[in-house]
């Protein structure tokens, strides 16, 4: 039995935010593009994945930030 989607999300994100806070912006990256690609509507309405990507896009080398900013962009996510 696969977990639901939600809970899959959930887990892309969680483990997202661990890459994010060991500073390794790419993997973060690759993981809200998968969990863009599981369920965008998630990325569009979940908080911790619009910071995640706010960070990415700030903090991230210039091809990573530029990537992540597309990816706000996809969701509706305007980055400051």
């Amino acid at each position: 039995m696969h977990p639901s989607i939600e809970r899959r999300v959930a887990f892309l994100l969680d483990q997202a935010k661990g890459y994010e806070q060991h500073c390794d912006y790419a993997a973060a990256l690759v993981l809200l593009r998968t969990a863009e690609r599981v369920a965008p509507e998630d990325i569009q309405h979940r908080p911790d994945a619009h910071a995640i990507l706010h960070t990415v896009a700030k903090c991230g080398r210039r091809t990573v930030a530029a990537e992540a900013t597309q990816l706000a962009s996809r969701v509706g996510l305007l980055l400051n």
